[in-house]
């Protein structure tokens, strides 16, 4: 089998509380599974939403 990578993205404050990351890396495997393919877990890239600066303001020049 080859090796293959994942990105995993939790977009918004209110998936926090959900199991989208998980569900999302099922996804992931089994995509992966049905192409011959492996994703090691150190292989799984995962934006999150919590390493988001907050409030951040960005000005625009006159």
């Amino acid at each position: 089998m080859d090796l293959a990578f994942g990105c995993i993205r939790r977009s918004s404050y209110k998936q926090q509380d959900n199991n989208s990351i998980e569900i999302q890396k099922a996804h992931i495997q089994e995509f992966a599974s049905r192409k011959n393919l492996t994703v090691p877990d150190e292989f799984i890239y995962i934006e999150d939403v919590r390493a988001h600066i907050p409030n951040v303001q960005i000005s625009e020049k006159s």
